[in-house]
């Protein structure tokens, strides 16, 4: 065995999990294949290199020896926001609150990229790659614009845009590298303390002009546009309407005058054919509504000559549209990502005309938040149908963004799926992840937009198996799995985030399916962002209680009487609530939607009426009568610091541990009676314990970020678990299981093992990125090779070694025809003098 562990690790890129249970299972396979590797006569030497590769498909199929890292990405689930596409095919995107991404095999597996940049700073609104070389890319979020020039593995900061400055016009490109100078970026945006919305740099963004003149100073660009066959014609949509240059940026003029356009978006082009020049644009015609329009010209190299004319839809309101594309065939789409419509306009239109065309999806591939049967029901790619691109090499393989994630269709648009399961992808932002008091391996995630997942195997698959999303299909987030005696009967409680109202649902069966419990006439006042916290009895489920939230994210006017903060109980399973007594009902910070963690609420893990409360600006209270009543405790900082977080032990009884940021972390051993320091000083939001074992997120001195700290002492020491350069964004709360291992709630959700320590920048999907790609992935007809050297040998095997095809390879790029081939999984094995690589290559028809 250890033979062909010699020659897979340091060749493939593997994902080690942390199932010692799984390599055990995966080491009779390779001791029969050491045995025939050295059974083999000589003539039949050759083969060894087909059994090193089932070899590698073995190991590619358990997982490995414990490891400190292990993502869990819950199949995206959240909003994936645009692209940007290398002409090698590699592939960049970005999420609404999720980093930056990048896959290298067409979208089968990703990485993460924001691993180095400090702070929560992942509010993604673009990105663009530099043409002939992948590794160039741009990136800006929310706060500034970035460049990476090693693939996203770091950054470096090239303008500060301040907080929130930026806002996110869905579908657009607020980037742009001149098609004919790579050193030449233009940004539409803000910058910090500065007037106009429209930068140049003319050396990779070391130094930034304003440009533009005066167009753009309270006029907010949103897209930029440029393609090398009209290499002097810059194109700029704003909220006032499209701007040309036809000079390389010197000089603009808005295309048809005041009025004729508005908030345009989106810009395509046609490149070639008799249409060559022609713009489409994405409008808005006030409200929700909008439309293409088509921009022409008598001499495009004429700024003057430039017309807007309406592209005719119909019979349908295609509203204001995203996802404005032309593909290389000359035909050209756009969509409504409200109502799910696919606006088609047909090759050698010339966009004059888009009608509705039917789509289908392929449930081959069924992400954990939702079923075959709904996908099949909807027929239409997710809500949030951003962007659309063609892939590199293949006109028949598009791709689409998504608000629960990107998928691809091989049929021009017709019918998509999602990317495989498990890519690594993650976009949903998790709440405090809850551990089982019966079961260890079962992990209880709550988050936004998909509601809840349950994870049953301790984090070993990186998969989970449930989500409350699959009953209940709309938006919704919980901020806790209430789990009561048992692990069938669970509650959830949260917020219908379409709705604006409190949602509490209920399970019978552990998690596979789930009840709305009704929210008439059961004592409970309106709350436009429903339960916050909540808490449940760990000897009667049908007894918890439930916090109110007190802000909201409602952007309306608020109606009256929508927000009312506080605390209720219920012991009939929700089908009435009552107030408790003794705690504020007025000026009580019980946190909102996006911001859950104003307040806390715990129960004790030995006295089954026992319940602890703190919020912002409040005393520490505690209840020994389930929650009816409640008296003041010591407040863990006596009032001078906020408790930014209140964890109560699962196993020990009357131990509670709080974070108080500047304040450090503190303890009780007495059910909040008293508060004592931790010997190590932590600068600490965020704090969990688990029958001695303490993890929390925070700082020490020297820290310049914080960073995830573990003591195996019941807190009498601290070591560091990630180093410095290692940043989890956005962090909602920290968990130590039973096992010991930590789980980190932010971006889906990743359980940390406190056996070794994180010292470098590890990616939370499986694949580092290597000189060898194959692309596309899934492939159809045929598909290339990118070697990376010159002097390659390729060869092409099934799974079970079976050669399929062996050539030399063509200079660094090789193109192989797979027409006869049947679908599956292929193993592609480039040869470059001593270094071997293998890809996974899909073969999909």
């Amino acid at each position: 065995m250890h033979l062909f562990l010699n020659l897979f690790i340091g060749k493939q890129p593997v994902k080690w999990a942390s199932s010692r249970i799984s390599l055990r299972l995966a080491r009779p396979a390779l001791a029969l294949l050491t045995r025939l590797w050295g059974s083999l006569p000589q003539p039949l030497i050759p083969l060894r290199a087909g059994l090193a590769l089932v070899a590698s498909a073995v190991l590619l199929s358990f997982t490995s020896a414990a490891q400190t890292f292990k993502a869990v990405p819950l199949d995206c689930g959240g909003w994936f926001s645009g692209f940007a596409q290398a002409d090698n095919g590699r592939l960049y995107g970005y999420g609404d609150v999720f980093g930056a991404w990048r896959s290298d095999d067409g979208g089968s597996s990703w990485n993460y990229l924001n691993w180095s940049i400090p702070g929560g700073d992942f509010y993604g609104t673009g990105m663009a790659v530099q043409k002939n070389n992948a590794d160039v890319v741009y990136y800006c979020t929310s706060y500034a614009l970035r460049k990476s020039t090693n693939g996203g593995a770091t950054w470096s900061l090239l303008l500060d845009v301040g907080e929130y400055d930026t806002p996110r016009f869905r579908g657009s490109s607020p980037i742009l590298i001149r098609s004919n100078n790579p050193n030449e970026i233009w940004f539409a945006g803000p910058r910090k303390n500065m007037t106009g919305w429209l930068w140049k740099s003319s050396n990779g963004g070391v130094d930034w002009v304003k440009a533009g003149g005066s167009n753009f100073d309270s006029n907010r660009a949103r897209t930029l546009h440029n393609v090398a066959a009209f290499a002097n014609q810059i194109w700029v949509g704003s909220d006032d309407g499209l701007y040309v240059s036809t000079d390389g940026g010197n000089n603009f003029s808005l295309v048809g005058g005041s009025g004729s356009l508005r908030e345009v978006g989106m810009i395509a082009r046609f490149t070639t054919g008799s249409f060559a020049g022609v713009g489409l644009v994405t409008r808005s015609d006030g409200g929700y509504a909008g439309g293409i329009s088509r921009i022409t010209a008598t001499n495009y190299n004429d700024a003057t000559t430039y017309s807007v004319s309406a592209a005719a839809t119909g019979p349908f309101f295609l509203g204001y549209p995203s996802g404005l594309q032309i593909f290389s065939d000359g035909s050209a789409s756009a969509w409504n990502t409200g109502a799910d419509i696919h606006a088609f306009s047909a090759a050698g239109n010339g966009g004059q005309l888009f009608t509705k065309r039917a789509t289908t999806l392929n449930t081959s591939v069924v992400p954990i938040w939702t079923t075959a049967a709904a996908l099949a029901a909807r027929n239409t790619p997710d809500y949030g149908t951003d962007q659309v691109i063609e892939a590199v090499g293949n006109p028949n393989k598009w791709m689409i963004t998504g608000g629960g994630a990107p998928m691809y269709s091989l049929d021009k648009g017709l019918s998509w799926q999602y990317f495989p399961n498990g890519s690594g992808l993650a976009a949903v932002k998790t709440y405090l992840a809850g551990v089982s008091r019966y079961d260890v391996n079962r992990i209880y995630v709550p988050g936004s937009d998909i509601g809840s997942a349950i994870i049953t195997d301790g984090g070993n698959s990186g998969q989970a198996t449930f989500s409350s999303y699959r009953s209940y299909n709309g938006l919704h987030s919980t901020f806790r799995v209430l789990e009561g005696p048992n692990t069938q009967n669970l509650v959830l409680a949260g917020v219908d985030q379409g709705a604006s109202a409190t949602l509490i649902l209920k399970s019978s069966n552990g998690g596979a399916s789930w009840n709305v419990v009704s929210q008439t006439g059961n004592g409970l006042p309106r709350s436009l962002d429903g339960i916050t916290k909540s808490v449940m009895s760990f000897t009667d489920a049908n007894d918890f209680l439930v916090v109110l939230a007190s802000g909201t994210a409602h952007s309306d006017p608020i109606p009256p009487g929508s927000i009312n903060p506080g605390v209720w109980r219920t012991t009939n399973g929700g089908a009435s609530f009552t107030q408790v007594q003794d705690l504020p009902t007025t000026g009580l910070k019980t946190g909102f939607r996006y911001g859950p963690s104003d307040c806390f609420i715990e129960r004790d893990a030995v006295q089954p009426d026992v319940r602890y409360f703190i919020a912002r600006d409040a005393p520490f209270y505690r209840s020994t009568n389930g929650g009816t009543n409640w008296t003041p405790r010591t407040h863990p900082y006596n009032g001078a610091a906020w408790a930014w977080d209140l964890h109560a032990d699962p196993v020990r009884g009357g131990n509670l541990w709080a974070a108080g940021d500047y304040a450090g972390v503190k303890v009780s051993r007495d059910g909040g009676q008293s508060w004592n320091a931790t010997a190590q000083y932590i600068n600490a939001r965020l704090v969990s314990s688990c029958d001695g074992k303490i993890a929390v997120f925070g700082s020490k001195t020297g820290d310049a970020n914080p960073r995830l700290y573990y003591s195996d002492d019941d807190g009498v020491s601290f070591r560091a678990l990630t180093s410095p350069n290692y940043n989890f964004h956005g962090v909602q709360g920290i968990t130590v299981d039973r096992t010991g291992k930590v789980w980190v709630s932010w971006n889906s959700v990743t359980v940390v093992n406190p056996a070794t320590t994180v010292t470098g920048t590890p990616a939370p999907s499986a694949q580092p990125s290597s000189a060898v790609q194959v692309y596309p992935n899934p492939a159809a007809g045929s598909f290339s090779v990118s070697t990376g050297k010159e002097g390659a040998t390729i060869t092409v095997r099934t799974l079970a070694g079976k050669v399929i095809s062996t050539r030399p390879a063509t200079g660094t790029l090789t193109r192989i025809d797979a027409g006869n081939w049947p679908s599956g999984m292929y193993l592609v094995q480039v040869q470059a003098g001593t270094e071997t690589t293998v890809k996974k290559l899909v073969i999909a028809k």
